[in-house]
């Protein structure tokens, strides 16, 4: 299990996020019988990148990695 990180909430003062409705309905058993497990692993690396660029506010990496 992984430990908690609490951020800090400055990292939304930098960026406007915005949801968008897209009309799509999903039910939640169906998408999770089709989680690809490598596919979480990889994710799992990149939120820990972004979690360090967060904590040391660094603005250009985060937009990078939400590029990549």
């Amino acid at each position: 299990m992984s430990n908690i990180t609490y951020l800090p909430s400055t990292f939304f003062d930098q960026f406007t996020l915005t949801l968008v409705p897209v009309g799509s309905v999903r039910n939640s058993t169906n998408v999770l019988s089709t989680v690809d497990f490598e596919e979480v692993r990889k994710m799992a690396s990149l939120a820990d990148l972004m979690t360090d660029a967060i904590l040391k506010e660094d603005y250009k990496r985060i937009c990078h990695l939400v590029e990549v």
